[in-house]
């Protein structure tokens, strides 16, 4: 047992115990001024501390770096975070119980996440290798106690846990040799600013597993990067006499659309889109040092949505939706088409400029332009949008400025610079960002009063089954009580026929006990009558005229 709660406790036990509820109090303070815990952490932990005298020590059961990110090093087995399957080694554990961890130091993050035995933790992790659409998950468990599996802590390292025995085999997360690794020179663009960097960097390279007309496709690692980031796919040309400048047109043309499709995705569409990361690369150990192409590699279905003319494929609006918004957001001054990926994950795309310079030879120019804007069909996206229908194109001027590549390396046309451009599209983004957010307003207003005319029809609509139910339980009673009318009715009417011939034959002057017989004999007045007659003498006076039953007044005279 605690001596700490024995009926009467040592004083010097009793001063040591106070001395550990101040000093955890104390502790409990500090972290929730830091935003280290909430006010309801606050209170379950001050409320075991209060009962058992220290702080609780309750976890989840796995290991974490101690600096962030805070990625999982261990999982305990059988323990609570272990048992719901989702967490995985490498996964980054960004949140807990509503505390954003980036602002938690690492001597303080195993607090955040302990707490008294069976109480319920939220946790948000990103998982380390993607696995899922959404890249990231949440899982709420029972914490533990360390006995029990909960052991919680922070550690510098990935060290083999001592309660987990070492694999047999070592095994790796991709089958690339990287015994063949050789150097290359990573050249990337920067469509904000118009320029070109570089960078040294080790690469691995597979065997081709694709061939066109022209260049081989083959699977690269870039050993400087890890994970799925380390993942591309290399286009390498087939002639070693080929055009490099094809190379630094297409990847200049790539990032050109994924800065419209960051603009698109200011608009707040439904679906946010996205064009892979390209970048030229020259492998500086092989003969005639090869420049090549390579993007981000991707898995999936591979789908072509629309092309550089004026076909487009009318099952997904949201491709279609795009090329339209890069026409506006230009200012009428390129078009972005020739969509194709993975969902809304794209590659490949081709630009049309209006005066058809630069972006090689898939630019169509202002007949290009054309041909889309002609056979485009407005979706409920461009709707969504508030782009403007498609219609004439505007006649350009000569200070038009669009990106165009020049000898060697891209360079620019007219006056302004590929900085002016990406700044009248950012402008264009912010002030179409505005019209939406005030569009939004409008729509949830809408949605607002919509939803308060559901409310009152559904109310109108319960009322009105109720009257209708109130209706048919009295159409129901109704029938009912006149059912039992029907049969009342038609039992005092025989018992009435009854009775009032034994009255009619007293007061005719026959007996009482005579006339009940007769009654009860025959089957109506006239013949009781006649019977009586048969059965008595008839009395001095005279009888009264019998009613004829059924009859118009007429009657009969009894005895003659």
């Amino acid at each position: 047992s605690d001596p700490f709660f024995e009926a009467a406790p040592h004083p010097r036990r009793r001063e040591v115990r106070m001395s550990g509820i101040e000093q955890g109090l104390a502790q409990l303070q500090l972290m929730q001024k830091e935003g280290i815990i909430t006010e309801e952490t606050f209170a379950k932990r001050h409320e075991h501390l209060r009962m058992y005298g220290k702080l609780p020590e309750a976890g989840v059961g796995m290991v974490i770096t101690e600096r962030t990110p805070y990625k999982v090093l261990q999982l305990v087995p059988g323990g609570p975070v272990d048992k719901t399957q989702k967490v995985h080694i490498g996964d980054v554990l960004v949140e807990v119980d509503g505390v954003a961890l980036h602002k938690v130091p690492g001597d303080k993050v195993r607090e955040v996440i302990i707490g008294p035995e069976g109480s319920k933790v939220t946790m948000q992790f990103k998982e380390g290798q993607k696995r899922s659409n959404a890249g990231a998950y949440v899982i709420i468990v029972l914490r533990a106690s360390p006995k029990a599996g909960g052991e919680t802590r922070t550690d510098a390292g990935a060290a083999t846990p001592s309660h987990r025995a070492p694999s047999k085999k070592i095994t790796y997360t991709d089958d690339f040799d990287i015994t063949t690794a050789e150097r290359a020179v990573k050249i990337q663009y920067d469509p904000k600013k118009g320029e070109w960097a570089r960078s040294l960097i080790n690469v691995a390279v597979k065997e081709a597993f694709a061939a066109g007309a022209m260049r081989t496709a083959h699977h690269m690692k870039d050993l400087t990067r890890t994970g799925d980031e380390s993942r591309y796919v290399l286009k390498l040309s087939k002639d070693p006499n080929e055009e490099t400048q094809i190379y630094f047109d297409d990847v200049a043309m790539q990032m050109d659309a994924k800065m419209y499709a960051d603009l698109y995705n200011r608009r707040k569409p439904p679906k946010k889109v996205d064009f892979l990361a390209a970048h030229v690369l020259q492998l500086v150990e092989r003969e005639g040092e090869p420049i090549c192409g390579v993007e981000s590699y991707i898995e999936g279905e591979y789908k072509k949505f629309n092309n550089n003319w004026d076909w487009s494929d009318d099952q997904r609006n949201t491709p279609q939706a795009f090329s339209h918004f890069t026409w506006e957001a230009s200012g009428h001054k390129i078009l972005i088409c020739d969509i194709q990926g993975v969902g809304d994950l794209w590659t490949d795309p081709q630009i049309h400029t209006i005066d058809g310079n630069g972006y090689g030879k898939g630019n169509m120019g202002r007949e290009g332009i054309e041909k889309f804007l002609k056979a485009h069909k407005c979706n409920a996206i461009c709707k969504w949008l508030k782009l403007p229908s498609t219609g004439q194109l505007k006649q350009s001027t000569g200070a038009d400025t669009v990106v165009r590549p020049g000898d060697g390396h891209t360079t620019l046309a007219g006056t302004a610079g590929a900085k002016i451009v990406a700044a009248r599209a950012e402008l264009a983004g912010q002030q179409e960002a505005l019209a939406q957010q005030q569009a939004a307003l409008e729509d949830e207003k809408k949605r607002v009063a919509a939803m308060a005319e559901e409310r009152d029809l559904q109310k109108a609509k319960q009322e009105m089954e109720a009257v209708i139910r109130e209706r048919e339980k009295l159409k129901r009673e109704k029938e009912e009580l006149a059912r039992m009318m029907t049969e009342f009715d038609a039992q005092r009417h025989k018992q009435g026929d009854k009775s009032s011939d034994v009255e009619a034959l007293i007061a005719m002057g026959f007996e009482r006990t005579k006339a009940q017989r007769a009654v009860e004999q025959t089957q109506n007045l006239e013949a009781a009558v006649a019977l009586c007659i048969e059965q008595s003498t008839p009395p001095d006076k005279k009888l009264p005229a019998i009613p004829q039953r059924g009859g118009s007044g007429a009657t009969v005279a009894a005895g003659g």
